[in-house]
């Protein structure tokens, strides 16, 4: 410590009797303008700042009862009065603290002006001297408000119980300020503000003006999986996924607010404990208090992530089936007169001499007209796909075989790849649609690596279902690019059609599976695909051919 516990703090800190008059003529002052409530709450928080400042005085070791003796010491020094410390619990690990106090006054005090100021001020004192000690965010309450000799608690902003009534002057920054604050705009209507923010299955938050969280409800935890302890007390970006953190989506959210736009039904994004991105309804609405002063916020998600993907299935089916239709007149109009040139490019080249130089440039036309012809395949297989003639096939073996001649194309560039998946585990699959879609998903990972790295593909069961994951260590695909990659057509080669990654997520569902792409936090692409475990557990030869 930096001096002995006996010696006065700092000057600014020295109490006197003048002090203690000052602060009664405050609450009088107060009071008379804007109730006995508020007045006490000033001098809660005026408390509470002189709280913090003797805890700086300490050195930041020791039990906390210790240092709780030495912030009494400098409490009655105060003229506070004298506190008695009935129970002192502190979990560091657990992020826990529990403090029983109550506040005795000094002889002869009784009478003087200030006295009125002291049990409000003393309370405040101790709440921000044991905030400061502990680094937590921390509120406290009258053990028994019918019984003021019973004394008051101080405990973590996050454990207080919602059917409890809020304290009369509860420290800015606890969930019992705003309840209490939303509670009495309400008005007197007979429900209980407590059940309603608990029971709803909306993720229900309340920030204050730092965008810190202050309370945390039951859909919350349900939502995105972060219990109330762990979330109360942290700044609310850490449910943003990290491209929203970075364009501060928060503060463009809070510019909207301060100027008087309304946020309501807001689409975005918001990240779960798992990392899973979530599309959510965003309705974030200011908080006042009686005096019109911003406190805080309310925000308010609704997960719409799952009719979010119906519709975007709904109107990707209509979108598909359209460019369908139009690909297979296409590819019939090209196909014929495609045939009928290259057997004229045939005959052409084969009434040359066998060192002509003209017959490079035939031989360079029939190479392009062999790539307009896989572009016509690529199209009416689009378009008219035969449906899935599905038998239980084994997983691991199936993809190794398909892995192989990978290998020894790409094994000289540097390329690595790996095989993560169980032996035995046995999925329904059509060989030849199957194949192509994986094939289409590993030539993309490793055409993405542009150069040395590693493609790995891994499953695991859920249910009576399999994921399989294919990831590669190259750049990734930015979040806005997610579903674009699927799109027909959509493509970063400068030789692609753009089919190849639409015809592997319209293989994978014919077999009643999905397939996705996965934003990830590092370098690197995940596409994720589900597919059914065979309900016959004799698998068959694993050749896709």
């Amino acid at each position: 410590m930096k001096r002995p516990s006996n010696e006065p703090t700092r000057g600014a800190m020295r109490p006197n009797t003048p002090r203690l008059e000052t602060l009664g003529a405050v609450i009088d002052a107060v009071a008379s303008v804007a109730g006995r409530e508020l007045a006490e709450e000033v001098l809660f928080r005026v408390g509470q700042s002189w709280g913090r400042a003797a805890a700086s005085e300490l050195e930041p070791a020791g039990p906390l009862a210790r240092r709780l003796e030495l912030g009494a010491s400098r409490l009655k020094e105060l003229g506070l009065g004298t506190a008695l410390l009935d129970d002192v619990r502190h979990d560091p690990s657990q992020r826990d603290c529990r403090v029983r106090a109550r506040i005795v006054g000094e002889p002869g005090e009784s009478g003087a002006r200030g006295s009125d100021a002291a049990p409000p001020a003393a309370r405040g004192f101790l709440t921000g001297f044991v905030a400061a000690a502990t680094g937590l965010d921390l509120v406290s309450a009258p053990i028994d408000p019918a019984r003021p000799d019973a004394g008051f608690e101080i405990v973590p902003a996050h454990s207080y119980r919602l059917d409890q009534e809020p304290p009369p002057a509860a420290p800015s920054g606890s969930a019992r300020f705003f309840l209490g604050t939303l509670g009495r705009s309400m008005g007197d209507f007979d429900l209980s503000l407590a059940d309603l923010l608990e029971n709803t299955s909306d993720a229900i938050i309340l920030l204050d003006n730092d965008n810190m969280v202050r309370y945390w409800n039951r859909g919350a935890e349900q939502m995105f999986q972060f219990t109330r302890a762990e979330s109360v007390g942290r700044k609310a970006g850490f449910i943003l996924p990290p491209d929203l953190l970075a364009n501060d989506e928060l503060g463009m959210l809070q510019k909207k607010l301060a100027a008087g736009e309304l946020v309501r039904n807001y689409i975005t994004r918001r990240m779960r404990k798992d990392g899973t991105v979530r599309w959510v309804s965003l309705t974030r609405t200011l908080l006042h208090d009686s005096h019109g002063a911003s406190i805080g916020s309310t925000a308010q998600l609704r997960d719409i992530t799952e009719q979010r993907e119906t519709e975007s299935a709904l109107e990707r089916a209509r979108m598909l089936a359209m460019i369908g239709e139009l690909a297979a007149k296409i590819a019939h109009a090209i196909k014929n007169p495609l045939a009928g040139i290259h057997a004229s490019v045939q005959v052409l080249a084969s009434e040359l001499a066998p060192d002509d130089p003209r017959r490079e440039v035939f031989a360079e036309v029939g190479e392009e007209i062999h790539r307009l012809d896989d572009t016509v395949l690529d199209l009416l297989h689009f378009a008219r796909p035969l449906p899935p003639r599905t038998q239980p096939t084994d997983l691991r073996t199936f993809v190794q075989d398909l892995i192989e001649p990978l290998k020894r194309r790409f094994g000289s560039q540097g390329v690595l790849f790996e095989v993560a998946i169980e032996e035995g585990l046995v999925v329904a699959l059509d060989a030849r649609m199957m194949a192509e879609a994986f094939d289409n998903l590993l030539i993309n990972a490793v055409q993405a690596l542009s150069g040395p790295g590693k493609v790995r593909v891994e499953a695991r069961t859920i249910g009576r279902g399999v994921e399989v994951d294919v990831i590669d260590t190259g750049p990734g695909i930015p979040a806005a690019d997610i579903e674009r990659v699927f799109e027909p057509f959509v493509t970063q080669k400068s030789r692609g059609t753009g089919l190849g990654l639409p015809i592997a997520r319209k293989n994978v569902e014919l077999h009643g599976g999905t397939l996705v792409a996965l934003p990830r936090t590092q370098p690197g692409a995940v596409f994720r695909m589900s597919l059914t475990l065979a309900r016959d557990e004799r698998a068959a030869p694993p050749s896709p051919f």
